[in-house]
């Protein structure tokens, strides 16, 4: 069991793993004529323009909320993971 983990271990994570998402982020780029680069100005405007509204939260909150939860969840899993039993 232990080889046959290894072996696709290795196939997954070879480099063709790296070439795969290299090769897919620039489809999607292409495919969405870079619209990470030609909203850039857009996003930095919207993210700290104030918020009129009464109803909900600012960009700013949403993306400070999004970074707490995903570094949080990265935490806690570094901390319970190493002191996990192996079974």
């Amino acid at each position: 069991m232990e080889a046959f983990v290894s072996a696709v271990n290795d196939v997954v994570w070879s480099d063709a793993l790296i070439y795969l998402c290299l090769g897919a982020g620039l489809f999607y780029s292409v495919l969405t004529r870079f619209a990470q680069v030609r909203h850039f100005k857009e996003m930095c405007k919207l993210l700290f323009s104030p918020n009129t509204s009464d109803k909900g939260i600012s960009s700013f909150q949403a993306l400070a909320v999004s970074l707490s939860g995903r570094v949080g969840a990265v935490s806690y899993t570094q901390l319970t993971l190493p002191t996990t039993p192996y079974v």
